[in-house]
């Protein structure tokens, strides 16, 4: 009852809070500009996480005040300082260093706080980590992951769709090990993405903006940590304990990070910027094929969920293992992605070329 009241009030309040939103936000024209990099073709408002984090951070009062979830203070806290640095940044553009600084801050702030990763959980054989390596990764891994989510919010319901999954699995997860604060909170966070997907799917009124792709980002990023610290501390033999942790939670968030990872890899292999922004990304590769939002939205819900299960379902292999095969998946898939991706620019090229003898001739 407890979850289902976190998510009906966010599913609710969002639906019913968007439109006003979107009213609002094309009255002052905030939104996104046109241009070659983006892939709508129209005005549209964004900063719409606003009408998500709200309702969001409503869910989390009630959960704070009726249901004593005070371990949720410090998180909802932080993603709050998130939220407001998203929404500074969809209406005046904040500079990326400010912005990487703001992030940054309550990521230093639930690190120093205990919110941090300080084991492997036997990945590599390694188990607990010194504090001058704890430290530094749990705040990358933060700054990490707020930023993947937003990389991937360039097509209409890509970022909800994907995050809904995650929402569902680890509010489960958080629910069925007694974690009832943390379900609540995931719970809320999917009736915020679902509620607003109804008018973000294709063709979006209204895109999320950094508002609330930063906010999800770090959500995520707390969530992942809190995963493998209450994991740690479940018994062997207790039925829901993950016996690969690392693994579990990389290939639930697989989708933000491995196109993350495969930009900027690929950037810095071309020289350029791992920061400058391109049309690289997995969404910009599945357009060229010919597909269009919806399909490119489902197509990473599929592959995300497809490789979450098989790689759970293998019981018989480490994490160091595991990690090992879904690397090699990862990289079979950037291979095959940028073949069919050259062969395409191949095609366009010599179609252009052919067009332009017809053209003299």
């Amino acid at each position: 009852m407890t979850l289902a009241i976190g998510f009906a009030v966010t599913v609710i309040l969002t639906w019913f809070l968007m439109p006003y939103l979107i009213r609002f936000l094309l009255e002052r024209g905030i939104g996104d500009i046109i241009d070659d990099r983006r892939m709508h073709i129209s005005f549209t408002p964004t900063a719409g996480g606003i009408g998500v984090m709200v309702p969001i951070f409503v869910s989390a009062f009630i959960g704070l005040m009726f249901f004593q979830f005070d371990q949720l203070l410090l998180p909802v806290l932080a993603v709050f300082f998130i939220t407001i640095t998203g929404a500074i940044d969809d209406i005046y553009d904040l500079k990326a260093s400010r912005k990487l600084a703001m992030m940054i801050l309550p990521a230093v702030v639930l690190t120093v706080l205990g919110f941090r990763v300080d084991s492997l959980y036997g990945l590599a054989g390694i188990y607990e980590i010194p504090g001058y390596l704890s430290y530094p990764l749990t705040i990358l891994i933060y700054v990490f992951l707020t930023n993947a989510f937003n990389l991937i919010d360039g097509v209409d319901g890509l970022l909800n769709v994907v995050a809904s999954f995650m929402f569902i699995v680890l509010g489960s997860w958080f629910f069925l090990v007694g974690e009832y604060a943390y379900s609540f909170l995931a719970f809320s966070f999917l009736g915020g993405s679902l509620g607003f997907l109804i008018y973000n799917w294709s063709p979006a009124k209204i895109f999320m903006g950094d508002t609330g792709s930063l906010s999800i980002g770090f959500v995520m990023a707390v969530f992942g940590i809190t995963f493998l610290k209450v994991n740690d501390g479940l018994p062997v033999a207790f039925e829901f304990h993950i016996d690969t942790p690392v693994s579990f939670i990389i290939t639930l968030l697989i989708f933000p990070i491995f196109d993350t990872f495969r930009v900027f890899l690929l950037r810095i292999w071309n020289k350029t910027s791992p920061f400058k922004a391109d049309k690289r990304h997995i969404h910009h590769c599945l357009s060229y094929f010919g597909f269009n939002h919806r399909m490119i939205a489902l197509t990473a819900l599929v592959f995300n969920v497809m490789l979450f299960i098989g790689v759970s379902a293998i019981d018989q292999l480490s994490d160091s293992m595991l990690i090992l095969v879904v690397t090699g998946i990862l990289f079979l898939c950037s291979f095959t992605i940028y073949i069919f991706r050259t062969h395409r620019v191949t095609i366009a090229k010599r179609r252009t070329v052919t067009d332009r003898e017809l053209e003299i001739h």
